[in-house]
Formats: C-alpha cells, structure tokens, sequence
C-alpha cells in the first residue's frame, strides 16, 4: 500500500520563541503564519512559519520551567535538511549572521541507480558514470541549538 505521505511540518522545539522567531525570519527567511491563541492549560506555546518553497516549521516552547531545549537539541542527531541552489552564498549569508557552523561545506558522492538528465547535470556536480551523485552540504546550528543540514543537490 502506497501511503502517498509528504511532510506537513518540521516542530523546533526553542527555548526563547521571540529569538527564533527572528532568527527563521530574519536569517533563513520564512514568513510569520500564525500563532494559537495562549492557552495556560496547554503544554506548548506555537509559532507556524512557513517559506516561499512550501517548507513549514512549527516553533514550539515548553511551558514548564525545567525544560531545556538548547540541551536536548545539541543532544540529539536530529537535524532538519534545507536544500539550496548555492551553497556557498548560503554560508556566506549565515556566517554574516553570526550562525553556529559546525562544519562544511563538503562535497560527498553518493551512488543512485539512475540515469542524470545530461551532460550539464554531470559537468555541475562532477559526475563520473552517470549514475552517481554528489552533494554539497554543511550543518550549522539555530539559536536554540537545534541543527541544520544546508545541501545543494540535483535530486528532484
């Protein structure tokens, strides 16, 4: 069975909801969309972003006091991937903002079993074989430490 499944949203957790809210607006560029009215019952307060390629994020902040959200984040391996056209303008823009880079840009070659669509498509990306792959990628980290794969790729 076929569940024709996409992603609906990305949650963040943060600790300061108005630092990450400029961060992914001022930085990385997604638009405000809405945030629930407060309710004092409710575990979460929520900020819904959203940006020009469809990408949502959904910030979230615990309301209890002993929640810290940079320390379960650095703790973690999870990352959101975003996928841009130039990476090194990317680095360059984050680094202009003060972003935590952790590493990269790298180059990796990764094999697919396909044919690439032609020879600018392998010339771009170094393609040897023409069913091999290479992406540029780099992680830096948002201001509540959760982690970030920046990549340029040709995967469509």
């Amino acid at each position: 069975m076929n569940l024709d499944l996409s992603i609906q949203h990305i949650d963040v957790h943060t600790n300061d909801l108005e630092e990450s809210l400029r961060f992914y607006t001022e930085v990385l560029g997604f638009r405000y969309l809405f945030a629930p009215e407060a309710d004092a019952e409710a575990p979460l307060e929520l900020i819904w972003l959203r940006n020009d390629n469809g990408v949502v994020i959904e910030l979230t902040r615990e309301r209890r006091g002993d929640y810290d959200a940079e320390a379960v984040n650095r703790a973690s391996a999870t990352h959101v991937a975003l996928r841009t056209p130039d990476i090194d303008a990317a680095m360059e823009w984050l680094r202009q903002n003060d972003v935590e880079i952790e590493f990269g840009p790298v180059q990796m070659a990764f094999a697919f079993d396909r044919e690439l669509a032609d020879e600018t498509e392998r010339s771009v990306f170094g393609y040897t074989d023409g069913k091999s792959a290479q992406m540029r990628l780099a992680f830096f980290r948002g201001p509540s430490g959760e982690r970030f794969e920046l990549l340029q790729d040709d995967l469509r």
